[in-house]
């Protein structure tokens, strides 16, 4: 069993769930974001959740949905599969061959025709399929 954050996000220091028992991460919550120590943080904040690409080689692949873009050209194929206008933004539900993704984007943002997905190398977060545990960049590698 597990709890919510221990935090309130207009604080400078955010202790962030408790997974069996065990405290996860402390630190500023946009680090807690930005730079989740294990798969269970990653996995717990965030809304709307970060995608999750299936293991590859004993790591798997995690890139939060604002940081998704369509391309027409390059990335991976998607179809559509619903969306959700929150005001300002959509949150598109997608289906790819790796799996379901969400993409967070500006409500004036089209998926097109054939519509392909991709994002910056510096956005993906790297985990060991075994421990959960993220990668440092030079371990991600393939």
């Amino acid at each position: 069993r597990h709890t919510r954050s221990l935090c309130d996000w207009s604080s400078d220091v955010c202790s962030s769930d408790l997974a069996e028992g065990k405290l996860q991460q402390i630190g500023e919550p946009s680090a807690l974001l930005q730079e989740p120590a294990n798969l269970f943080v990653a996995g717990f904040l965030g809304r709307p959740a970060i995608n999750l690409l299936p293991a590859r080689q004993g790591r798997v692949l995690g890139v939060r949905p604002q940081h998704l873009r369509f391309s027409a050209t390059e990335g991976l194929p998607v179809q559509v599969q619903r969306c959700e206008w929150w005001g300002h933004e959509r949150l598109f539900w997608l289906s790819s061959e790796s799996g379901p993704l969400r993409l967070l984007t500006g409500a004036d943002q089209q998926p097109g025709a054939s519509p392909r997905v991709r994002w910056e190398p510096r956005h993906e977060l790297w985990f060991d399929e075994r421990s959960g545990d993220r990668l440092a960049a030079a371990a991600a590698e393939p």
